[in-house]
């Protein structure tokens, strides 16, 4: 049995993702699709738009086989934790293939990327940037830009470096896992399908969360009032 395995966050699920699902299992001759997802916390420390359970539904709806909750001690941290932390999982689950989004499918410039991550002159080149007072990602941006050009335009686009960031975690140590980096998908467009077009991803996180942050301002008001008013009473 062949299974190919996909990380994600799923926040919120989207065409994008369905078309992901269905070219992995293509693309690697797969049985099956495991993803791995983060739970009720997600990069940076953000809280989901909408619960896992919902997610997962979504995804199974769509194209997974098994949806495995990546632990928040993973998936809460940066992009090199958050890919190793799926990636371990993945590989405990007996993944033959993982699948990935990323903005570029050349898969031997993102293992260039890789390399010149780990290369022994970067360090060198990151000292007298911080030293010079720059914060760590802006120091690593510009001794990349210098130590190798190609690597660091790939790097300022943020699927591609988590992309770069899964081959690493398959690095340490080798994992023996075949790696299909599907180039990001662009849903068609409103007047070809007759459909309504479909927000940006992060767009329509933030319009939910506009949303959720006004209903609880009210819920806590309306609260803080009726206290109040008991208060005087």
């Amino acid at each position: 049995m062949r299974i190919v395995g996909v990380i994600a966050e799923y926040n919120p699920f989207h065409l994008g993702h369905a078309h992901q699902l269905r070219q992995a299992r293509e693309a690697a001759h797969a049985d099956a699709v495991v993803a791995v997802m983060s739970g009720c916390f997600v990069q940076r420390g953000d809280a989901a738009i909408v619960s896992p359970a919902v997610r997962a539904a979504m995804a199974l709806q769509n194209g997974a086989d098994a949806v495995i909750l990546l632990p928040a001690l993973w998936s809460v941290r940066d992009a090199e934790h958050f890919a190793l932390g799926g990636i371990h999982l993945l590989t405990g689950l007996g993944c033959d293939a993982l699948s990935f989004g990323a903005e570029t499918a050349d898969l031997p410039l993102l293992q260039a990327a890789a390399d010149a991550l780990e290369s022994p002159d970067l360090p060198a080149a990151i000292q007298p940037r911080l030293s010079a007072g720059l914060p760590y990602p802006a120091a690593l941006s510009a001794a990349m830009a210098e130590v190798a050009p190609a690597a660091a335009r790939v790097l300022q686009s943020p699927n591609n470096t988590l992309g770069v960031c899964y081959l690493r975690a398959l690095r340490r140590p080798p994992l023996g896992m075949a790696f299909r980096p599907p180039r990001r998908f662009a849903p068609p467009s409103c007047a070809a399908t007759g459909h309504p077009p479909i927000p940006p991803c992060r767009k329509t996180r933030r319009s939910g969360w506009r949303r959720r942050r006004w209903r609880i301002t009210c819920i806590v008001r309306n609260r803080w009032t009726a206290c109040c008013w008991r208060g005087f009473g």
